[in-house]
């Protein structure tokens, strides 16, 4: 097992790879502090207004992109290539709950359309994450 210290694995060096694996976690912990606002409009912006549709929306967009946040913030610390991975899954996310939110916020109906590829990308994303953690044991 290799002892590297860099987040998400990747060379230190200077340059944009290196940039985007030591962003991730930032950005990971960015989208969970989305999340708790996403969660507390719904509580209370929404559901003390009488709207349970925009609440259940809100709840669902903050529940996903919190478990995500925090899972690219786990995949960040373990070894092997997974900026991949975490990057499909913090973008997805963010199509996933962006989504609902806008719709919960009245936004076209047609947005509807697009949050099965949010939940696409996170399932596609979590396939790549176990398949390059698979390929480090092998590699080990």
């Amino acid at each position: 097992m290799r002892s590297d210290p860099s987040p998400a694995h990747l060379p230190a060096a200077p340059g944009q790879a290196g940039q985007v694996a030591r962003g991730l976690p930032a950005a990971a912990a960015i989208a969970a502090a989305l999340a708790v606002g996403i969660g507390a409009m719904g509580a209370h912006g929404f559901r003390d207004a009488g709207d349970l549709r925009g609440a259940m929306l809100m709840e669902t967009a903050g529940q996903y992109l919190m478990w995500h946040a925090l899972g690219v913030l786990v995949l960040s610390v373990l070894p092997g290539r997974l900026r991949i991975a975490m990057t499909l899954l913090l973008a997805s996310s963010a199509v996933f709950a962006g989504t609902l939110v806008l719709l919960a916020l009245g936004g076209p109906t047609w947005l509807g359309a697009i949050t099965p590829l949010g939940g696409a990308g996170l399932i596609l994303g979590w396939i790549m994450a176990a398949w390059a953690l698979l390929r480090r044991h092998r590699q080990a």
